[in-house]
């Protein structure tokens, strides 16, 4: 073989190799530019459905703050059930838009059933107790009132440092009572089996 043409042959396969390394080289970056968009379109989701569900309850507590004062001045608060009912039904909605984050889901999902328990007796077992203790209302409208508020504010929290991306709070002795048991229709706590 003539040198001209094994020069020529070693060129033409230097240019082959460059182009498919420029085309794998071009095939992997758009792919990991699309892999990097999908995972900023979850987060954007997982953000937005947090606030939206964050809004909610935020709502939900200053509507019951409300309720809270106007009972204090002897009006009527039976719209109260149904303002949990409506804020909480659109924070759980909100909240299965959520990608990932199966330990959010499972710790809110905890406190909306105990906040959706507002119409009760909401327990029987003492975690009332634990729950109004300060400032305890003496009627049982009043102690359902801090139940709803407390399990309310619970909500905001754990959102709230899910959002900023901290460790979710701890569940304290009330949380973590409520979790041992599951809430049956009369809304009471029963142990679960």
């Amino acid at each position: 073989m003539n040198g001209d043409v094994a020069v020529g042959l070693i060129g033409l396969g230097g240019a082959l190799l460059g182009a498919a390394g420029a085309v794998v080289g071009g095939w992997v970056q758009q792919w990991q530019l699309a892999k990097n968009a999908a995972s900023e379109r979850r987060e954007q989701r997982a953000l937005a459905a947090g606030d939206e569900a964050l809004l909610q309850l935020v709502h939900l507590v200053r509507e019951l703050q409300m309720a809270q004062m106007t009972r204090s001045a002897g009006s009527d608060t039976d719209h109260v059930g149904d303002l949990i009912r409506r804020f909480g039904r659109d924070a759980e909605t909100a909240l299965l838009r959520l990608p990932g984050a199966a330990d959010l889901r499972e710790r809110m999902a905890a406190i909306f059933i105990c906040l959706n328990a507002y119409e009760g007796p909401p327990c029987t077992n003492g975690l009332l107790d634990l729950i109004c203790t300060e400032g305890a209302a003496e009627d049982q409208r009043g102690r359902e009132f801090q139940w709803a508020l407390f399990w309310a504010d619970r909500g905001v929290e754990v959102l709230g440092a899910f959002l900023r991306g901290e460790k979710l709070p701890t569940p304290d002795s009330a949380e973590h009572t409520a979790s041992l048991g599951t809430l049956v229709p009369n809304g009471s706590l029963a142990e679960a089996s």
